[in-house]
C-alpha cells in the first residue's frame, strides 16, 4: 500500500467525518479543520504506521497532506539499511 493512501486512512481514522476521496496531496490541514489534538495525533499516528520520528519543528511546518507524504518518504529513505 503506498505512502498516500496509508496517510489518508490515518486521517479519516482520526477524522472520521473526513471523506477519504477529499483527501489529495493538495489538500490543507486547513482544509480538513483539525484541531490541535488531532494534528498530534495524525503525527503520531504516522509515527506509529511508519516507524519513523517525525521531530516537532518539522510537524509544525506540514501545510498539505503531500508535505507530510513527503516527510515520510524522505525519513524512509533516510532509515533505510544500506548495502
Amino acid at each position: 500500500m503506498g505512502t498516500m493512501l496509508r496517510v489518508q486512512g490515518i486521517i479519516t481514522r482520526i477524522m472520521p467525518h473526513v471523506d477519504q476521496g477529499r483527501v489529495s496531496r493538495e489538500t490543507t490541514f486547513d482544509d480538513l479543520g483539525p484541531d490541535s489534538l488531532e494534528r498530534v495525533e495524525m503525527v503520531m499516528a504516522a509515527e506509529d504506521e511508519f516507524g519513523i520520528t517525525i521531530m516537532e519543528e518539522r510537524a509544525e511546518d506540514l501545510r498539505t497532506v503531500g508535505d507530510l507524504v513527503d516527510l515520510i518518504e524522505g525519513e524512509l529513505t533516510r532509515s533505510a539499511p544500506t548495502a
